[in-house]
């Protein structure tokens, strides 16, 4: 896999600057609306488009007058760029808030990056000062505004699609015009999105939320501090399987609730299986983890051998070339280093959600998982130990029987990929955009 492409833009400096955006993406873009959209793609749509989108956010129209001048005026640019019933698509992701001396928002973005813009944006289009996640030109997957508002956003788990707007632009609209998390809340009840999608919200006060958004204004209000891909209940089992939905949550869930839950302990988590996913094939490969801190205005990326920072009082434009595949396993986990060390929490964490994930029908001993999970609950349990029961559990042969039930996948486990695949099949972005930012 070729090393993955980031860049940090600042559009607040020049018209120029989301120029040269709009120019690097939009032919992919337009392939995928219009090849999708098909003959809805016209004058009178357009018309349909702009009424509602100046009915539901006003306070963008200007923002967006100006970004359909800067396409020349193109007719089906202006009809994407209201984002209004767009396309079917979904991200995976997972996210957590973490209430510290300082609240932060942590997020996992998983897609195949080649579907992703990979573009951080500072802007100042309406007296506010913008950092966010680019997605579909102006829309953002996640970001922070100088009021100390932060938000990201996670797919919901249903497949279907309803009347309303992509929920990048609503995104987009709360960062502009939102400060508490109560104001976001509200605009996400009187604005409708075109799918489900869960968003977890902070503010500077510490106030913060997990929004389920349904279709078409439909929301659920929770204080859920961890949310992956589903709301209140599955509905899509083959993609919560596929995306391991329910177990991320938990892993998150169990983290949150530990007094030794830290900064550092939770985003070493983020970095790890199965939170962490490199499916980057079946569009489920983590691209980011993305860390804000809204009260200080501070944001970065996070992977398992760097990290990318960003400000408010420090952002530059610039690019960093990021190879996905590498996952060092001592990555914030140097205090294990010592064979007679005790394991940290965060080690011990993940080594129980590996065997939970392994297949009894694929080892020598069926049940290697549970007694080595069964000897990993020892508080002082220590490197050497795991090591020389290991090699006395996992290698033990038990005979199993003959059972077509046994096999690694049982035909009914099996996720339909192809339904996944039609929904993540967005945008083919090229691998390689050569884009000079000045």
């Amino acid at each position: 896999m070729q090393p993955t492409l980031f860049r940090s833009i600042d559009l607040s400096t020049s018209d120029s600057a989301w120029t040269t955006l709009f120019q690097a993406f939009w032919p992919a873009y337009r392939s995928w609306f219009v090849g999708k959209k098909g003959a809805l793609v016209n004058h009178k749509e357009l018309a349909w488009a702009e009424q509602q989108l100046e009915q539901h956010m006003p306070e963008l129209m200007p923002i967006y007058r100006k970004l359909v001048r800067l396409t020349g005026n193109d007719p089906v640019a202006a009809q994407f760029l209201t984002m209004y019933r767009p396309p079917a698509y979904l991200i995976n992701c997972s996210q957590a808030v973490l209430q510290v001396e300082e609240p932060m928002l942590i997020r996992n973005y998983d897609l195949s990056p080649e579907l992703s813009e990979n573009t951080i944006t500072h802007s100042n289009w309406l007296g506010r000062k913008v950092i966010a996640t680019n997605e579909c030109l102006w829309g953002a997957d996640d970001g922070m505004n100088d009021a100390g508002l932060a938000l990201s956003l996670t797919f919901g788990g249903n497949q279907q699609v309803g009347d309303g707007f992509g929920i990048p632009l609503i995104m987009r609209y709360i960062l502009e015009t939102c400060t508490t998390v109560q104001q976001a809340i509200a605009v996400f009840k009187r604005i409708p999105s075109h799918m489900a999608y869960n968003v977890t919200i902070v503010d500077a006060q510490g106030d913060f939320a997990t929004l389920m958004v349904g279709l078409e204004g439909n929301i659920h209000v929770t204080r859920e501090r961890a949310i992956t891909n589903h709301q209140q209940q599955v509905v899509w089992p083959q993609q919560a399987q596929f995306s391991k939905t329910i177990e991320r949550k938990q892993i998150l869930d169990d983290f949150l609730q530990r007094p030794t839950c830290t900064p550092e302990t939770l985003i070493a988590a983020f970095l790890q299986a199965p939170l962490r996913s490199t499916q980057y094939d079946q569009s489920f490969g983590t691209v980011y983890t993305a860390v804000y801190q809204p009260q200080s205005g501070r944001m970065r990326y996070v992977w398992p051998d760097r990290e990318w920072s960003h400000s408010f009082d420090d952002f530059k434009d610039g690019d960093l070339s990021v190879q996905l595949l590498s996952t060092p396993m001592t990555a914030y986990t140097s205090n294990a280093t010592d064979a007679h060390t005790h394991m940290t929490g965060v080690m011990r964490d993940i080594l129980q959600s590996m065997l939970h994930h392994i297949n009894p029908a694929l080892l020598p001993n069926p049940q290697a998982s549970i007694q080595l999970n069964e000897a990993l609950q020892s508080p002082n349990y220590e490197w050497i130990q795991f090591a020389n029961d290991f090699a006395r559990i996992w290698t033990t042969t038990h005979v199993q029987p003959n059972s077509v039930n046994e096999s690694p996948m049982h035909p009914t486990q099996q996720i339909d990929v192809k339904a996944v695949e039609a929904l993540q099949t967005r945008h083919p972005k090229p691998k390689r955009v050569a884009i000079a930012f000045h």
